[in-house]
């Protein structure tokens, strides 16, 4: 297991010293965990369908938040497609005092590693954490 920081690029590549992931082609969403005792929230991501496919490894990624301050979720827009949940569309930092904005982010360049990070998925919904610390865990057994 490796931790590391995460830098995110064109709202999808999240660039750590262990990899490079694409969570919007490469990765779909498994889970997401809340542990309120502890303040840290765990994301889930397990290969997607078509990686899965063409792997016998089994492989996962987390992206772990400690020390959360802020946790705000935005609901699924009824209209879309069930199987949407797990793809995401668009993820990156929003500005502090934006507390209420949950459909859009700066790039990377444009914001800095104290703002809160945002993911945003093709059913609508949207996970919107602050944190002192944000790490990448990934693992791989054959």
């Amino acid at each position: 297991m490796k931790f590391a920081d995460i830098k995110i690029e064109a709202g999808c590549y999240f660039e750590t010293d262990v990899g490079t992931f694409d969570l919007h082609n490469d990765w779909d969403l498994e889970g997401i965990t809340y542990e309120q005792e502890s303040t840290k929230v765990i994301l889930r991501w397990i290969p997607s369908g078509f990686a899965r496919k063409n792997n016998a490894s089994t492989e996962a990624l987390q992206q772990i938040f400690e020390g959360v301050s802020l946790l705000r979720h935005k609901t699924p827009d009824v209209m879309s497609p069930q199987g949407e949940a797990i793809l995401l569309n668009a993820a990156g930092r929003l500005h502090p005092e934006d507390e209420e904005v949950m459909n859009g982010f700066l790039d990377d360049e444009d914001s800095c590693r104290d703002f809160p990070m945002i993911f945003i998925f093709g059913d609508g919904s949207a996970v919107k954490v602050l944190s002192e610390t944000v790490m990448v865990q990934h693992s791989i057994e054959q």
